[in-house]
């Protein structure tokens, strides 16, 4: 019979399955998923003039690094912030206390119920499954590819709003699904390295530009 396991490694670091959480927000160092966190300021430099919409939402808000930074900077936005992860809803209403609404539903549900033509997305599903086991704080409950093709195919060509979606830059999991659909793609790219001596690089997908591959 095999051992069921009672430690946990990956490249944030190492420890016990049962370790109690050093914060309210989640194990430590279980898990960890760098995400936008390197990215985020370049991806906002990309995004259209914010004016003309009234709503900023995020269907997978994690710690909503790219929303933080419109927040911080005052934007005239109506803040939506989504995620299916009850740790993450409280660190949303803590970082951003006047958020329109703070939610915890499906990221389908988010989009259907505030999609309009004064909706800007910011659409960052999770990227690596892997990095959501033993994590008390995010959360994932499909498939890596579930997700993207479900939102590719499904959601993102019918609906009114702009949108930016991400992935890593070499697609790993997703097999190739933004690369290969009807919408253009950018590489942003930190400009600094930060990941093994190498820049952070983030695939962007959007309805706002040519489709120039």
């Amino acid at each position: 019979m095999r051992m069921k396991p009672t430690k946990w490694k990956n490249q944030f670091g190492e420890g016990k399955i049962g370790d109690k959480p050093y914060s309210k927000y989640g194990k430590k160092l279980l898990g960890g998923t760098a995400g936008l966190t390197h990215t985020a300021k370049k991806i906002v430099e990309r995004f259209p003039d914010m004016e003309k919409y009234d709503y900023f939402v995020e269907p997978f808000a994690g710690k909503a690094r790219t929303a933080k930074i419109l927040y911080d900077r005052g934007e005239p936005l109506k803040f939506v912030l989504n995620d299916i992860s009850k740790p993450v809803n409280e660190y949303c209403k803590e970082h951003f206390p006047d958020a329109q609404e703070i939610m915890n539903k499906s990221f389908e549900k988010t989009i259907e119920d505030w999609d309009s033509k004064k909706t800007f997305f910011l659409i960052d599903p999770p990227w690596r499954q892997m990095l959501y086991k033993n994590n008390s704080f995010f959360e994932c409950d499909r498939t890596i590819p579930k997700y993207y093709r479900t939102l590719v195919d499904e959601i993102l060509p019918s609906i009114e709003g702009d949108w930016f979606i991400t992935f890593n830059a070499d697609e790993h999991e997703c097999r190739g699904v933004l690369t290969k659909s009807q919408f253009s793609t950018q590489v942003v790219t930190s400009g600094k390295p930060h990941i093994f001596g190498k820049e952070a690089k983030t695939l962007v997908a959007s309805n706002l530009w040519d489709f120039d591959r």
